[in-house]
């Protein structure tokens, strides 16, 4: 279960998911601690029971949705778990102003299904606020976490090698990809070969496969030539090991 887990923690998209349903869940308590349960737009149209179930199901599927996004968008980028947590916090707050734009001019009607802890007084502006806020915080935490999780399950004695070139316009998304690599699984050893500057020193025999670049081996393997989707080359680092290929010498 760990090592499917881990597995599922090395796709950017989904590893969000899972963070931003543990963000919504967190977003979902506060709010019903901080507020009259439950929670709703106003005097006019008060939320049933039934509503205000519909209404946290409906937020913890947005969290989920917004928690993919962020892992998609930002997880190369998280870094350490300070770094996690601050842009976690600012996509929280950046979330609850783009909702307490869009929703005023819906506003009652939509307060049934959300719950208006957005906005409308200030009291619920601040519980709104603080309830995004400490969704986008656990959001980021629990992201890294799942990134410390991945790294954990990597199998030994990996290694990626990334071969570029200087008139590779491509290869400049190469570079960020390796670095965002060697940031995901630190257990990870991680080469950026540049054939123009191999080619000035000595001659290199390049490994099997790699016919254009950028291109990228694991264990020896080519596994993309051409930029691969963020979370498909790092499910691929996260899984098992395949047969070793035939992997040539590199150059340095």
């Amino acid at each position: 279960m760990a090592g499917r887990l881990g597995a599922w923690c090395a796709r950017p998209a989904l590893a969000g998911a899972l963070a931003g349903l543990t963000g919504g869940i967190a977003f979902v308590l506060l709010a019903a601690a901080l507020t009259d349960a439950p929670v709703h737009g106003g005097d006019a149209l008060p939320a049933p029971p039934p509503a205000a179930g519909l209404a946290w199901a409906i937020r913890l599927a947005l969290g989920t949705a917004l928690g993919a996004a962020f892992g998609r968008l930002l997880g190369a980028r998280l870094g350490g778990a300070v770094r996690a947590v601050a842009l976690g916090a600012a996509f929280g707050v950046v979330w609850w102003l783009l909702e307490s734009l869009v929703a005023t001019p819906f506003r009652p009607h939509i307060c049934v299904l959300l719950g208006d802890v957005h906005g409308g007084t200030a009291a619920t502006t601040l519980v709104g606020l603080a309830c995004s806020l400490v969704y986008g915080v656990v959001t980021g935490a629990s992201l890294w976490g799942c990134h410390a999780l991945a790294a954990r399950a990597l199998p030994a004695a990996r290694r990626l090698e990334v071969y570029v070139a200087a008139h590779c316009f491509s290869c400049v998304e190469a570079h960020r990809l390796a670095a965002a690599a060697a940031s995901r699984f630190p257990g990870l050893e991680v080469r950026t070969i540049d054939l123009d500057a191999a080619r000035a020193g000595a001659p290199s025999v390049l490994p099997d496969g790699v016919v254009a670049v950028p291109a990228y081996l694991l264990d020896g393997t080519v596994v993309a030539l051409g930029n691969p989707e963020p979370e498909q080359l790092f499910a691929r680092i996260a899984s098992a090991p395949a047969r070793r290929g035939g992997g040539g010498g590199s150059a340095t």
